[in-house]
């Protein structure tokens, strides 16, 4: 049906993210349920768990038996779980649930990419560089349509019809990408009958990990995005409460979000031309890096509704920047027989940072004000731009020593 791969892959990330209406919003959401902040981080703390137990078994699976069927397989049963969220207001059942969502996601949290990244390779390798930004801009896209109708669902409907929306969108997802050849798997196993499932498992994990222990550059790369999550943890349970605090209501919220994606939306588009030489990349996290300090200072240090709505404007713009960036990053690092699996290791290390990162966010929350957390994370970001540079220093080192 797509002459290219990639076509599929672009269709399909539209589709998730115009249908994602409670993401960006899923703080207010459950503050309407009537959860506190704790109880809000104790959720995404269990999550986390389940993700950091199942994360790397999951993504063996989609090395050795395929990607396709493992992103497929996580995109449906996440979509039957989030059906059911809408059926209870009961803080022990929607734990439970979304415990089974966490476990159902690591199907597809490193599988995804790893898939892309291996059709890509295999159809137009020049592809790769712009990829992961131009998918950054359709997930803007798709927000400006998320936003309007949460503002829409919510207006006419009621918060709990979100779910249904959701998950309803990650079951036509998974109908696109049916449509689409697999991915490289490590077929080495396939010949080798006699070898008994867990010895293929231990094999596989063994050649892994060894492949992250020579390529030092990645370990960079993941502490800074696992602190990096800490911190959009802590600022993500802030912006909205805030603003609503400030008065500005949960529908408008809504029309907020799509106005912002609609001013973002090309703008990985244009960071694609930046990153067509990869040593832009780096300089590229750098600077997003350091904007990003001075944002969540002067933040802090304003009560007006206007001017914070501005801030959280040009917080969102750095988002999309400095996550495509990482990504293509960490993909370009990896060999395709070993993708999947070093991705779940990444994915390892964000779980680890939810897990240690939302207790911590909603203990700091439950003494802090907004706007003393927002100072808080203009430090933490310091330590992240810091890490990213020795990441640089490395990664330039290395390639002067293989030449």
């Amino acid at each position: 049906m797509f002459k290219k791969s990639i076509f599929g892959f672009y269709l399909a990330t539209f589709l998730q993210n115009a249908l994602k209406v409670i993401t960006p919003f899923y703080i207010i959401y459950f503050v309407a349920l009537g959860f506190s902040f704790w109880q809000i981080a104790l959720i995404s703390s269990l999550r986390s768990i389940i993700g950091l137990i199942f994360e790397i078994p999951t993504g063996m699976i989609a090395d050795i038996y395929g990607k396709k069927i493992s992103v497929i397989l996580g995109y449906s049963l996440s979509a039957l779980t989030l059906l059911l969220v809408p059926l209870t207001d009961n803080f022990l059942w929607i734990a439970v649930i979304f415990c089974f969502n966490a476990f159902f996601e690591t199907f597809f949290t490193g599988a995804d990419n790893a898939w892309i990244s291996d059709r890509i390779e295999t159809e137009n390798p020049d592809d790769m560089n712009s990829f992961f930004v131009r998918k950054r801009s359709l997930r803007n896209i798709g927000f400006i349509i998320a936003g309007l109708l949460w503002a829409w669902i919510v207006k006419y409907w009621g918060i709990e019809y979100l779910r249904y929306v959701y998950g309803g969108g990650l079951l036509l997802t998974s109908g696109v990408l049916l449509l689409l050849p697999d991915g490289t798997k490590d077929y080495r196993w396939e010949e080798e009958e006699e070898n008994i499932l867990g010895k293929i498992f231990r094999h596989h994990l063994r050649d892994s990990w060894k492949y992250l222990a020579q390529h030092k550059t990645l370990w960079f790369l993941f502490a800074g995005i696992g602190l990096f999550l800490i911190l959009d943890e802590l600022t993500g349970l802030i912006w909205s409460p805030y603003l609503e605090q400030l008065g500005f209501s949960i529908e408008n919220l809504g029309y907020l979000s799509s106005l912002l994606w609609l001013l973002w939306a090309g703008v990985p588009l244009l960071l694609e031309k930046v990153l067509k030489k990869k040593k832009n990349s780096s300089l590229v996290l750098g600077s997003s890096l350091l904007i990003f300090v001075g944002i969540l200072i002067f933040a802090g240090l304003t009560s007006s509704i206007t001017i914070l709505i501005i801030f959280y404007m040009i917080y969102n713009f750095i988002d999309d920047i400095i996550f495509p960036v990482d990504e293509l990053l960490t993909n370009q690092l990896i060999s395709a027989e070993k993708r999947a699996t070093v991705l779940s290791m990444k994915s390892v290390v964000e779980n680890l940072s939810s897990i240690l990162g939302w207790p911590l966010v909603g203990w700091i929350l439950w003494y802090l004000t907004f706007s003393q957390g927002l100072f808080l994370s203009s430090g933490l970001l310091l330590v992240i731009a810091g890490i990213y540079v020795c990441f640089s220093c490395y990664y330039n080192f290395s390639i002067k020593h293989r030449s």
